[in-house]
């Protein structure tokens, strides 16, 4: 597990801090949905502070499954690697071009399981991470956002900080039900004491707050301190499933008699095992403040923290009748 700090600023105390939890794209396969990732990025500009974490599997540069099996024949031939190496590197360009609007404001990528790893030793994620100018968080990490909020006009106090906790991980769960993988979530990540976890991977949906935690305080008081955390899983933008009658829309007519109708129907390997459609959805963690900036001066700096509202929020994009994201 991998550990890491960072320092988000705040500008505005009414505009807080928005970390945006995106992944799960799988990008250059059938069922990844452009349109989702549209309707992402449009929520991604509307925030006034915002910040992101990749959940890994940004595309799907090589199944697991068919890793192996492609790894046993290449350790045997070099110059067939190279080649490989050759048609896989323009997909992390097509990928790194796409987030670029992010550039800047990526706290750091989690690895996933649709990697794939260069003749250098580098993998997909890595190299994305690099062109993004971020870091690489591996598959498992641990964050200390240090939020800092710059007053002018106060010398006592001038760069006042505030911190926030959290976990983060591509995740390897699955199920049928949201419940088994929430469940396989809370025990993977149960010895864990934060504000917030976060994993994807399953393609699920869901926010919640299993139970609070509580310490035994050693200082001050007899007693215990208590944290709610919470806890959000992130489906990403790969559908896996069919999308209807117009999933391979056929377009008719010229100008403004142009027009879709019905294509082919498209079928993932998820319909044909009989499971249940994936959500299409990114996250939130949202960090704000419940008392203005003069509230917040007259309260000791030991107790500031309680000033702060942590809030898990799954979004997911409208599903319009023509069957496209918004």
């Amino acid at each position: 597990m991998n550990h890491f700090t960072h320092k988000l600023a705040m500008p505005n105390w009414e505009d807080g801090v928005d970390v945006f939890i995106w992944g799960d794209e799988q990008e250059g396969s059938e069922a990844y949905r452009a349109d989702a990732f549209a309707a992402f990025k449009a929520d991604w500009k509307r925030s006034k502070n915002p910040y992101a974490i990749g959940i890994g599997d940004y595309r799907d540069f090589m199944r697991p499954s068919m890793g192996e099996r492609i790894d046993s024949v290449l350790v045997r031939d070099k110059s067939l690697k190279k080649q490989l190496d050759d048609l896989v590197r323009p997909g992390v360009e097509k990928t790194a071009a796409r987030l670029e609007f992010m550039k800047g404001r990526i706290l750091g990528m989690h690895e996933g399981h649709h990697d794939y790893e260069f003749s250098s030793g580098m993998n997909g994620t890595q190299m994305l991470a690099e062109a993004l100018k971020t870091t690489n968080l591996g598959w498992m990490a641990s964050h200390r956002l240090s939020i800092d909020f710059p007053e002018k006009n106060n010398t006592d106090d001038k760069n006042r900080s505030y911190s926030v906790t959290g976990a983060t991980s591509h995740g390897n769960a699955s199920g049928r039900n949201t419940t088994s993988v929430a469940q396989s979530m809370e025990q993977s990540m149960k010895d864990l004491v934060c504000n917030f976890k976060v994993q994807g991977h399953a393609c699920r949906s869901a926010s919640w707050s299993p139970h609070p935690y509580r310490t035994v305080r050693r200082n001050g008081p007899p007693g215990v301190n208590t944290l709610v955390c919470e806890h959000l899983l992130v489906g990403g933008f790969c559908d896996s499933y069919t999308d209807g009658w117009i999933s391979k829309p056929i377009e008719e007519g010229v100008g403004e008699r142009r027009k879709q109708i019905g294509g082919r129907p498209a079928s993932g390997y998820a319909e044909r095992r009989n499971l249940t459609p994936q959500v299409v959805s990114w996250g939130i963690i949202r960090v704000h403040f419940r008392a203005n900036l003069a509230q917040a001066r007259e309260i000791g700096v030991s107790d500031r923290t309680r000033l702060l509202d942590i809030e898990a929020i799954r979004r997911c994009p409208t599903l319009a009748e023509d069957g496209r994201y918004y």
